[in-house]
């Protein structure tokens, strides 16, 4: 449907019939704010009253948009025609333009599909495809770009007016319409215009002016403005920068896995407002309407400190936040009554996000979550025997306790003791268990590993083998066949096999008595022995270090000889040193002489020596002396 647009219309002989249209403003508005935007489709103003000839149109404007606060404005396509009159008509068809604006930035633009233009008898221009474009983006420069395609400028067909400059043409007015006009020059310049600055843009893809120039009766028309016409105009200019302030991160922390929802306090939040972690792009990002705080779910990270950035178009503010690796540490108390109820606290860190908690595989209801992630307290679900605590963050992403919990009832077995309490790493050690209910007792484990039970338990009586686990306490569990079960924290001490590397006097006399030092490892105070040359040294007698790595003993009397020195503890036995018994003789001749000795000290001989040589020197030339006043 064409519309038709009236503002103030005289035409000689003509009487136009004028349809108000849609989308009419009268001027475009005067860019006054950093990230206005605004865009028309055609612009006309006529201004022909001359002889007796009124052709006359205020500035109208047609598919006109502009926004002033963030947010998009569009106009329908449409087809207006501005005026219909004898001498003048403008038709546009195919118009629409659409303004925009953000924080981060404003643009617009404009598109005209065809326009045809008439004005005092004459095809003034005719066109198609025009275009006109502006971005203004913060932290770039403006930019501006029209097109037009098929442009027709009175009788000179496919006018280029890509290079900016004015293109101009005329002819002169004939023929009774134009009545005092005839004779008169008429000049048409059209221009394309693509102006940008740093922060600013205009794009009028045409902008054609028509001058009369003649003398109409006693009038002299010089240049005289008859007529300006603009297609498809766009502008925008870059909004101010919004400067991002941080104040916290609430909480600081949270799993690997994300899914948190954080909370970030500051200045400058709006809806262009980015976050990151490490890079890494948050999801679901609300800033309130104040801008002072914003929510954001975070994204999957590798565990340790992170770098959350909040960043507006040209601002960006830091804060620390921490990912957390879920884990569970133990749990408190670790049994209870088989009909549920009990509260636990599940200790560890990256716990805040938890979304569930199961118990045996049934789920226990959460009474609370830390702050900080590091607990969550729980009440148990009816169970029974062993069962394992799950906690949930949703999908896959579970974390099991490394802690069972035990459910207690009144048929669960009793343990009074175990013997012996420790043993090598390698398993292997027969242990006898006593209590009372242990008849139907089916399986015995240490830690996680199962053990070998001999023979049929009785009433208050187990016995089994111990399997292979690694060095410290583990607790010892008893299952029966109808899952009750009993657990003894930290039980059974498993003890790694000692080890022996250096030994420090390597020697000393058959006689014993020399303090020795053997360093190594496995060295278990108050539970070490020695064994040397067939005699063994109680524990008592082994004095070891609290880390188990250095121990002293004193040597028992042996003959002479090399005796291998061999450690033994529950973990096991190490000989891999020797100790050298020298008799008294051999051990005054030293390490390395080859002549026998007294047993005196070796000093007052090697004196006494020297001051033999030196006596028998001074006989000696004493007696050359004397035999030399003889010979005179």
């Amino acid at each position: 449907m064409q519309r038709r647009i009236a503002r103030r219309l005289l035409a000689t002989g003509v009487t136009a019939a004028l349809v108000a249209g849609t989308t009419l403003v009268v001027a475009g508005p005067a860019l006054a704010a950093p990230g206005d935007a605004s865009a028309y489709g055609a612009q006309a103003e006529l201004t022909v009253d001359i002889a007796g000839i009124q052709i006359v149109l205020d500035e109208t404007t047609v598919g006109q948009t502009a926004v002033t606060a963030p947010g998009t404005q569009t106009s329908p396509t449409d087809d207006y025609t501005l005026i219909d009159a004898l001498l003048a008509g403008i038709d546009v068809n195919g118009v629409t333009s659409t303004s925009t604006t953000g924080p981060a930035g404003s643009s617009s633009s404009a598109a005209i599909a065809t326009a045809d233009v008439d004005l005092l008898g004459l095809d003034l221009l005719t066109l198609s495809g025009v275009t006109a474009d502006t971005t203004c983006v913060v932290g770039q420069d403006a930019t501006a770009v029209a097109q037009i395609a098929n442009l027709n400028v009175l009788d000179q067909v496919g006018v280029d007016v890509s290079s900016g400059d004015i293109v101009s043409a005329e002819t002169t007015l004939e023929g009774d319409a134009v009545g005092a006009l005839a004779g008169v020059t008429l000049r048409v310049e059209v221009q394309e215009i693509e102006d940008a600055t740093a922060t600013a843009a205009t794009a009028s893809a045409l902008v054609a002016r028509v001058f009369l120039t003649g003398t109409v009766g006693e009038i002299e028309l010089v240049n005289q403005i008859a007529a300006t016409i603009t297609l498809a105009n766009a502008e925008c200019e870059t909004p101010a920068i919004v400067p991002v302030t941080l104040s916290s991160i609430t909480p600081p922390s949270g799993p690997t896995f994300g899914g948190q929802t954080v909370t970030i306090s500051g200045t400058g939040f709006n809806a262009s407002t980015t976050v990151t972690f490490d890079g890494i792009a948050a999801t679901d990002i609300v800033p309130n309407e104040a801008g002072t705080s914003l929510t954001a779910v975070t994204p999957a990270n590798a565990a340790g400190d992170a770098v959350v950035s909040v960043a507006n178009p040209g601002s960006a503010a830091t804060l620390p936040y921490l990912y957390v690796e879920p884990s569970i540490s133990g749990i408190t108390p670790n049994e209870g009554p088989d009909a549920g109820g009990t509260e636990v606290t599940i200790s560890g860190a990256g716990l805040g996000e938890a979304t569930g908690v199961t118990v045996g595989g049934d789920d226990a209801d959460i009474v609370s979550i830390s702050d900080d992630g590091t607990s969550i307290v729980i009440e148990t679900p009816p169970g029974t025997g062993l069962a394992d605590v799950v906690v949930n963050f949703g999908g896959d992403n579970d974390v099991t306790s490394p802690e069972q919990f035990l459910y207690v009832s009144a048929d669960s077995p009793q343990v009074t003791g175990i013997t012996p309490s420790s043993g090598p790493t390698a398993g292997g050690t027969t242990v006898t268990i006593t209590g009372t209910d242990l008849a139907d007792v089916t399986q015995v484990f240490f830690g996680d590993a199962e053990a070998a039970i001999v023979g049929e338990p009785t009433d208050t009586r187990i016995v089994v083998v111990t399997p292979a686990n690694p060095a410290g306490f583990t607790d010892v569990v008893l299952i029966t066949s109808g899952d009750d079960a009993e657990r003894i924290d930290d039980a059974f001490l498993y003890v790694a096999p000692p080890t022996s590397t250096t030994i420090t006097p390597g020697s000393g006399p058959t006689t014993g008595g020399t303090t020795v030092t053997i360093g190594g490892s496995g060295f278990v105070p108050g539970a070490t022995t020695v064994t040397i040359c067939g005699a063994t040294i109680a524990a008592e007698n082994v004095s070891v270090n609290a880390d188990g790595t250095v121990l002293t003993f004193r040597t028992p009397p042996c003959a002479a000889g090399n005796a291998v020195v061999t450690v033994t503890t529950a973990g096991g036995a190490t000989s891999t040193t020797t100790f050298r018994y020298v008799s008294t003789a051999a051990a005054g001749a030293g390490g390395s002489g080859t002549l026998a000795s007294t047993g005196a000290a070796p000093a007052p001989i090697i004196w006494t020596a020297g001051i033999l040589l030196l006596l028998g020197a001074a006989l000696a030339a004493a007696a050359v002396w004397r035999r030399q006043r003889r010979a005179e």
